[in-house]
């Protein structure tokens, strides 16, 4: 009588293990509509979504429009003043099947500037969360003349790198 238990104990966790396997597998699947099984491939994808809108101070000139190529905005501005400043707008839009953290911007270009400037994204903080199939909108990236140089200062072909890490 033991023995029939165990067996059928065997079994029944057969079954349900091959069942839970089945089920598993066949969720990474995409079937076509000639029969054939594809493996769907997860994707990480976050992407900054330019906005028409820039604004500046009164004196202040962007140099042509601000050009976004693989989450990187390039961008040229002249800042004439301490406190002027110039502000591109974005959103920022989670397509992948993972979510993400914000890690912040990288700045290319900035050189005997950095000093005098300060770029900063707002509407966002380094290490918030970015849910798959989410949207976060109405950003700013600022650029700022923050400290006096007595000078006009012109930023030529300054990259903006954003920084996302899945979760």
């Amino acid at each position: 009588m033991k023995h029939n238990i165990r067996i059928t104990f065997l079994i029944i966790l057969a079954l349900g293990l091959s069942i839970y396997s089945f089920t598993t597998s066949y969720s990474a699947l995409t079937i076509k509509d000639d029969g054939i099984a594809v493996v769907k491939e997860e994707v990480n994808k976050v992407d900054i979504e330019l906005k028409e809108k820039i604004t500046s101070s009164e004196v202040i000139a962007f140099l042509g429009e601000p050009i976004l190529v693989d989450n990187q905005i390039s961008f040229s501005i002249g800042l004439d003043t301490v406190n002027s400043f110039g502000q591109i707008y974005f959103d920022i839009n989670n397509n992948g099947d993972f979510d993400n953290i914000y890690n912040g911007i990288e700045v290319i270009g900035l050189d005997d500037y950095k000093d005098f400037i300060n770029i900063e994204v707002i509407g966002i903080n380094e290490g918030d969360k970015i849910e798959k199939g989410s949207m976060v909108r109405n950003l700013s990236l600022k650029i700022t003349y923050s400290v006096d140089m007595e000078d006009v200062i012109n930023l030529n072909d300054i990259i903006v790198k954003f920084i996302f890490e899945k979760v």
